[in-house]
């Protein structure tokens, strides 16, 4: 009786308002770049990803790349890189632990008021008037190309290319164009070997401070590149750290969360639910 509960809980999410806005915002297009959808289950993120998955499969959407999970804090985690077609916002789900909830819309901490967020052409050319970023001569998109090739952004290839690595950033001063550097370091990176396929300038919320950034998606090998922007007057491009920074990686799991009381979907129950979403 009880697992019928969590299965119908969970399936009435699916049908919810709070997941129906965020399909929508999906389907908006190209203009949208990257969205945050935010939750909180009493049910172990990890039994969740084949459920979201098949939510698009049985749609006619095919990931294109691979979901994984992010462990944020205790009992906080998020869903990554749920991408159902190319020309859709590489996405995430943020699932905080409740047990008193089977799955439902969550407010996200830093803006108690929505349990959705996305980030479009129109949010970002906002963004972009704060400073006065400007586009590269041919001399400086020279060096920017050069930097792409450097040991502090390279890093960042050997650290997610590791066993069980999962997420990371390079941060670097800049007064260049994010959208110049989406461009550039596109080209670059695929000049290392890497399939990217879509890449888009974002901001994201980092202890209450809006920070940018250029995500560079990778079909092959499937990683994710993370270039961290922040401005500074007459600078081309350099480090803003030496090293890579918001490390995660699989180990964070078994010490965030398996400590959390978490209910676990059974091999039926999650089939039970794909075929159902």
């Amino acid at each position: 009786m009880f697992d019928m509960v969590v299965r119908e809980g969970v399936l009435a999410y699916f049908s919810s308002e709070h997941w129906a806005e965020t399909f929508k915002a999906m389907q908006r297009g190209a203009s949208n770049r990257h969205l945050h959808t935010y939750a909180q289950s009493a049910i172990h993120p990890r039994d969740l990803i084949p459920v979201f998955r098949a939510f698009f499969e049985n749609r006619g959407f095919v990931q294109q790349r691979r979901i994984v999970l992010h462990v944020q804090d205790r009992g906080y985690a998020n869903i990554y890189n749920i991408h159902p077609r190319t020309d859709m916002p590489h996405s995430e789900v943020y699932l905080r632990f409740n047990d008193q909830s089977i799955l439902e819309p969550s407010a996200v901490d830093p803006n108690p008021d929505t349990s959705l967020e996305y980030w479009d052409d129109e949010f970002m050319a906002k963004v972009y008037e704060r400073h006065p970023w400007r586009d590269p001569s041919p001399s400086e998109e020279e060096e920017i190309r050069a930097y792409f090739h450097s040991r502090h952004w390279t890093q960042a290839y050997e650290y997610l290319m590791e066993l069980g690595a999962l997420h990371c950033h390079v941060p670097v001063w800049t007064s260049i164009s994010p959208e110049a550097l989406v461009r550039i370091g596109t080209e670059e990176i695929r000049r290392d070997g890497f399939d990217v396929d879509k890449a888009v300038a974002v901001v994201f919320n980092n202890l209450g401070r809006e920070t940018g950034k250029n995500v560079y998606l990778s079909r092959s090998p499937d990683i994710t590149l993370e270039l961290e922007w922040a401005f500074r007057e007459s600078v081309v491009i350099e480090p803003r750290h030496p090293h890579v920074t918001l490390r995660i990686d699989e180990s964070r799991e078994q010490v965030h969360l398996d400590p959390v009381p978490y209910f676990r979907l059974r091999p039926e129950d999650i089939e039970w639910l794909k075929e159902r979403v």
